[in-house]
C-alpha cells in the first residue's frame, strides 16, 4: 500500500479488496485492465475505512474507487468518503446475496455502480469492464491510446511515458533472454560468449542436446555433443533463438487447473517466428532498413502475448 500526496504519485484507483480466491480473481482482472488501458496505479487498502482515508490523502490523484468484498457494511458516510461525495466513481463488486444490502445503503449517494460477482463478466449482460470504461470516459479519463491520431509525436511520447512509468503488472523478460539478445546483436561476439551464458542453465543445455538428436541431424554420426559444438553447428543466432524461446516459455506459466491451451499458444508463436524468419531471410518482403534477427524473432514470438495474459 502506498501513502502520501507526493507530486510523483501517479494517477490511481483506491481499492478495498478482501482476501479470497474470487476477490483476487476479480481484482487481478480489473487491475490489468486499468493498468494497461489507462495507466492507473492500483492502491490496495485493507478495509473500507482505510480506503476512505487514502482517497482523502491522495486527493485529485485518485480517479476512482473499487470495493471487492463479501462482508456487510453499515456506514453510508464511509462509502460517501470513498468517492468524495460523488466526485469520483465508486465500483462495488459483492456476492449476489449482499447486492441489495449495498444498493439500499447507498440509495442516497451518487456515482456508485454495483455488480454481483456471479455476473460481473457475463457475456449476456453488459460487463463490468464496459461500464467502467464508459464511466471513466464521462469523468474525462481517457485510455492510454485514445485520440493519438490528433496528437503531435512529442506530446504523444510524453503522454505514454508518463502513463506507463508506474505500471507494475508488466512481466519482466528473463535476464538470460536479454543477455542473449545483446550477444546476437554484437558483431564482435563469439561462440565462447554465448557458451558462457548458456552453460549456467541446465534446462537450455538439455533442450539443445535433444535438438541435436532430432531426425534432421540423423546423418551426423556423433554420440555426444558439447555445448560449444552445438553452437558452432547451429550458429549463434539459431542457438540464441532456441534459448530465448525456452526462457520465455518457462517465464509465462499457468496453473494446472487453467483451461488456457499453453502448448497451442507456443506452437502458434514459434510457427509465426519461423514464417517471419523465412520472409526476412529470403527478402520476400522488402523492408528498409531490414529488421535485426532478435527484433523480428522476439516480436513474432510475443505477438499474441495479450492472449496469454488474459488466459
Amino acid at each position: 500500500m502506498q501513502e502520501g500526496n507526493s507530486s510523483e504519485q501517479a494517477d490511481c484507483v483506491v481499492v478495498v479488496q478482501q482476501e479470497g480466491k474470487i476477490q483476487t480473481l476479480l481484482g487481478d482482472y480489473l487491475r490489468m485492465f486499468l493498468s494497461y488501458r489507462y495507466g492507473l496505479e492500483w492502491i490496495a487498502t485493507k478495509d473500507v475505512l482505510d480506503g476512505a482515508i487514502q482517497v482523502k490523502s491522495l486527493g485529485d490523484k485518485v480517479k476512482a474507487s473499487i470495493v471487492i468484498q463479501n462482508r456487510e457494511v453499515d456506514s453510508e458516510q464511509t462509502f460517501s468518503a470513498l468517492n468524495r461525495g460523488g466526485a469520483i466513481p465508486l465500483f462495488c463488486l459483492v456476492p449476489i446475496r449482499l447486492l441489495d444490502v449495498y444498493i439500499n445503503l447507498c440509495v442516497e449517494l451518487r456515482n456508485i455502480y454495483f455488480w454481483d460477482w456471479e455476473s460481473a463478466f457475463s457475456k449476456t449482460a453488459e460487463s463490468v469492464l464496459s461500464i467502467v470504461e464508459r464511466t471513466l470516459a464521462k469523468s474525462g479519463i481517457e485510455g492510454l491510446l485514445e485520440g493519438i491520431e490528433d496528437e503531435p509525436y512529442e506530446a504523444l511520447r510524453e503522454r505514454i511515458q508518463y502513463q506507463v512509468k508506474h505500471l507494475d503488472t508488466l512481466p519482466t523478460l528473463p535476464e538470460m533472454a536479454i543477455k542473449i539478445t545483446r550477444i546476437v546483436n554484437d558483431p564482435e561476439a563469439n561462440v565462447a560468449d554465448l557458451e558462457e551464458i548458456l552453460a549456467a542453465d541446465p534446462a537450455v543445455v538439455f533442450k539443445l542436446l535433444q535438438i541435436m538428436k532430432a531426425p534432421a541431424f540423423a546423418g551426423v554420426h556423433k554420440h555426444q555433443w558439447t555445448l560449444r559444438e552445438i553452437i558452432v553447428r547451429l550458429g549463434i543466432k539459431q542457438v540464441g533463438a532456441i534459448a530465448q524461446q525456452i526462457k520465455l516459455m518457462n517465464c509465462f506459466v499457468l496453473s494446472d487447473d487453467n483451461p488456457f491451451d499453453l502448448r497451442r499458444f507456443w506452437e502458434h508463436a514459434v510457427g509465426t517466428a519461423l514464417v517471419a524468419d523465412r520472409l526476412c531471410k529470403t527478402q520476400a518482403i522488402a523492408l528498409d532498413p531490414p529488421p535485426s534477427f532478435d527484433q523480428y524473432w522476439l516480436s513474432a514470438l510475443l505477438h499474441d502475448i495479450g492472449k496469454l495474459v488474459l488466459g
